[in-house]
């Protein structure tokens, strides 16, 4: 544990009484709570003397055990300690056979060109010293180290090979299973694998189930039918004409429209999250679930059961 605290504050870790953002980790008893600028959730390392009994991730904003963990990469602010040695490209760290995927890309340079125009020191004095940007010269310079397909319009390197897909979006069946059911029927006889993206496992079951009520009470065969229900999401379905595969997704069959959703970092409610908690200052207004409206008046250490913990204080 020593080892541990002393390679934080080395790398820039701040102790603190709980973690609740990137850079910081706690010690309490035989647990180290660690906060690693590449994970969405908080590290828990519980040790026996000196032999690590779990690792496993954790909810800062109720201490629940998420997920256990065999082993984890703690990562200090890598820019921070860029910026204070030497600038490096992003690029530097990207593998030499990484194939880089780019739409429209001569319009992304060209806006990033604006973009960084806008941080120029010169002209604003007062950015902070650790915003810095590549200029687009050199990105393009990096890009002719790798593997590059383009898209779109505006190509950046112009005499470059051509590829072109048989591809076909997914038919629009507006909620009617006949259809789709007649479109899997012949997708089958061409030879060709049917998938069905579903977004959860309760849709997954709704589709086999529609599917075979639906061919129950047609009177004329559809012949052989060969479809797999997968969970997955895609924003729109496609038909691959070369590898032959057809994907379907759940949202385009019911005719519904297809939210993205984010990685959950950690959820909120209506109690005041940690951060929130320690970047209070004396006077600021706060809201009790009971008592109502009063001024916070600092947090106080007291001592229960030879447990020290913090309390917040405040006045009506």
């Amino acid at each position: 544990m020593d080892f541990i605290t002393e390679f934080l504050l080395e790398h820039g870790f701040e102790s603190s009484d709980f973690v609740y953002e990137a850079g910081q980790f706690s010690v309490r008893g035989g647990i180290i709570d660690v906060w690693s600028f590449s994970s969405e959730l908080p590290f828990r390392i519980e040790f026996f003397s000196d032999t690590i009994e779990s690792v496993r991730t954790f909810e800062p904003a109720d201490q629940l055990s998420v997920q256990p963990m065999h082993r984890i990469t703690i990562i200090p602010d890598i820019e921070k300690t860029a910026t204070e040695e030497k600038s490096i490209s992003l690029f530097d760290f990207i593998p030499s056979n990484t194939v880089i995927w780019i739409k429209d890309g001569e319009h992304v340079l060209h806006s990033a060109d604006e973009y960084m125009s806008h941080f120029d020191k010169k002209k604003n004095p007062d950015l902070e010293e650790h915003i810095s940007f590549e200029p687009t010269a050199s990105i393009h310079d990096h890009l002719k180290k790798f593997y590059l397909v383009e898209w779109g319009t505006g190509f950046i390197h112009r005499d470059s090979q051509k590829a072109a897909f048989k591809t076909s979006p997914q038919p629009s069946f507006n909620k009617n299973f006949n259809m789709l059911i007649e479109d899997l029927a012949m997708h089958t006889s061409k030879g060709y694998t049917n998938i069905i993206l579903a977004d959860n496992a309760k849709q997954q079951e709704r589709i086999l189930s529609i599917i075979e009520d639906v061919r129950k009470k047609k009177s004329q065969n559809d012949g052989v039918l060969s479809f797999e229900v997968v969970l997955c999401t895609l924003h729109e379905g496609f038909i691959d004409h070369d590898q032959k595969i057809a994907l379907y997704t759940d949202h385009q069959i019911f005719d519904r429209y297809h939210r993205y959703r984010g990685k959950k970092i950690y959820s909120r409610n209506q109690a005041i999250t940690l951060k929130e908690l320690y970047a209070l200052k004396p006077g600021d207004f706060v809201t009790h679930i009971d008592h109502g409206i009063g001024k916070f008046a600092g947090l106080e250490t007291i001592e229960v059961n030879a447990l020290y913990i913090k309390t917040m204080t405040f006045y009506m």
